[in-house]
């Protein structure tokens, strides 16, 4: 499974938006859309909606949703071996 990085990154290209361009029209700063896409910073849930407004992919949503359960399930996983 692709990282949420990834998948803003592909949904972004595939709407043919530069970075630069995505930061703009979601009213944030570029150096912002890079750190979502390289998976230094987590965005928000609604962050997420808004780029999948801004990208006109409704299945953004979804794909990473589904992220964000399997890395919840994976760090479930791991706090449980600590226990």
């Amino acid at each position: 499974m692709a990282d949420l990085g990834s998948i803003l990154r592909e949904s972004r290209q595939t709407a043919h938006l530069s970075q630069e361009t995505a930061a703009m029209q979601s009213f944030c700063d570029v150096s912002t859309i890079r750190r979502y896409e390289n998976g230094s910073v987590f965005p928000s849930w609604d962050t997420i909606c808004m780029l999948s407004d801004v990208y006109r992919d409704p299945g953004l949503k979804y794909r990473a949703q589904q992220e964000m359960e399997a890395w919840q399930d994976v760090r479930e996983d791991e706090f449980a071996d600590v226990l």
